[in-house]
């Protein structure tokens, strides 16, 4: 075990935050392994109540803690929104799939340009993974991005 000796011989930690971690953050929601554990669907294949209320609650909230302003998340909505009419206006599911993937990398790069914190690419990255699996996954994704715009907090001049 590394780490200093305090006063009494033992060895002292770090300060941490009151969440455990030392930059004094909650830990994340959305890079849990809780978050969206039951995907979309239930059993029949109806989306599960809790994606479009208590799970997209806790990721709005997390997410507008950080950095990522309204108008960016709402930008990438309007991507999803997007890819939605096509599907409406009879484009296959499987000819778009490259589109819902590209959300990936666009994610990743407003995170390297530093307009969205690192949980905003975990977020991309798990829902576009579950929304490519099939039209109904991603109508799960639709409701669930539009309800986390929905309960995301605006800032004063959003």
């Amino acid at each position: 075990m590394e780490g200093k000796r305090g006063p009494s011989g033992g060895f002292r930690s770090s300060p941490r935050g009151p969440w455990g971690r030392d930059d004094g953050r909650p830990p994340s929601y959305v890079g849990s392994s809780e978050y969206l554990r039951a995907g979309y669907l239930d059993e029949l294949g109806h989306i599960r109540p809790e994606v479009v209320t208590g799970e997209a609650e806790r990721v709005a909230d997390e997410l507008g803690r950080s950095i990522l302003r309204y108008a960016q998340i709402r930008r990438f909505f309007n991507k999803v929104r997007h890819v939605e009419a096509r599907l409406a206006a009879g484009h296959d599911f499987a000819e778009l799939k490259a589109t819902i993937a590209s959300l990936k990398p666009q994610a990743a790069d407003a995170v390297n340009r530093g307009v969205a914190p690192p949980a905003f690419r975990t977020f991309m990255e798990k829902n576009v993974d579950l929304a490519l699996r099939s039209e109904e996954h991603f109508k799960g994704f639709v409701e669930h991005f539009q309800s986390i715009v929905c309960y995301y907090p605006r800032r004063a001049g959003e």
